[in-house]
């Protein structure tokens, strides 16, 4: 039979891959424009924090996020990746970013530099060097909002890699090191998940111009609420302080909404 924790681990996994799958469903619905701000949306990150502190504690899911800001900024250079690489071949353009990724994330977390402030302060250095590279190096003309469309086997299969990445944070969070549980929270699985679905139906130009608009926008969302938890975790309900944290969210992504929609 299955134990307690193991009943956990299984809800976080169904959480996730529905979650996924309700994003997913109100982008083909009402467009990239929007779906970009949603994509853009702390997603993994709150699934899997708030099991983190369901299966053991807020605090061990406090200390699981001290270097995610880090591994959140990463996830810039793993859409430039993918920019640059999708124009000669699709395959190397998935793998390569993803070998960048991990490779750096295992590479940091050999360091056992955990602070939180260093993580935010190479955040927001990682953040400006992709946004200096995506205005200068990779500037992307406008492309016509197109209706995204998905299947059901599109979306059983994105469903059941983001249900697994969040499960597997959960239990790594538990048995092996608290941080393994927030890096496998920043893993960039809809980003990746998004490349190919957009890349097959609409070309690397239309996937390029709208994951560049969502990893920017995830990139401020995701570690905003990544201090909001450090913060609220320890002095309230961690029910209440997730519903906090995401109704912030929500309000960060309507104000990239309003901005995307007025922008010339």
């Amino acid at each position: 039979m299955i134990d307690e924790f193991g009943l956990k681990v299984l809800l976080s996994f169904i959480t996730g891959a529905l979650w996924i799958t309700i994003i997913t469903i109100i982008t083909e619905k009402y467009g990239a424009k929007l779906g970009s701000i949603i994509i853009g949306l702390p997603s993994t990150v709150v699934v899997t924090l708030f099991f983190i502190a369901y299966t053991q504690t807020p605090e061990i899911a406090v200390e699981s996020s001290t270097i995610t800001p880090i591994l959140i900024g990463l996830n810039n250079f793993v859409i430039i990746i993918y920019i640059i690489l999708s124009k000669r071949n699709f395959l190397l353009s998935i793998i390569t970013p993803i070998i960048f990724w991990l490779s750096a994330a295992i590479l940091w977390s050999q360091t056992g530099l955990n602070d939180f402030n260093l993580s935010l302060i190479i955040f927001a250095l990682l953040f400006m060097l992709a946004l200096i590279i995506f205005k200068t190096k990779l500037k992307q003309k406008h492309h016509k909002i197109k209706q995204i469309k998905y299947n059901s086997l599109k979306l059983i299969s994105r469903a059941l890699l983001c249900g697994t990445v969040i499960s597997i944070g959960v239990i790594l969070g538990k048995y092996v090191d608290p941080l393994w549980g927030g890096t496998l929270a920043a893993f960039p699985v809809i980003f990746l998940s998004t490349i190919i679905i957009m890349h097959i139906e609409h070309g690397n130009k239309f996937a390029s111009s709208l994951l560049r608009t969502a990893v920017l926008t995830a990139s401020i969302n995701m570690t905003l609420y990544i201090i909001t938890v450090r913060w609220l975790y320890p002095i309230m309900n961690f029910y209440l302080a997730t519903l906090i944290c995401f109704s912030i969210s929500l309000i960060i992504a309507y104000i990239f909404f309003v901005y995307l929609n007025n922008k010339k």
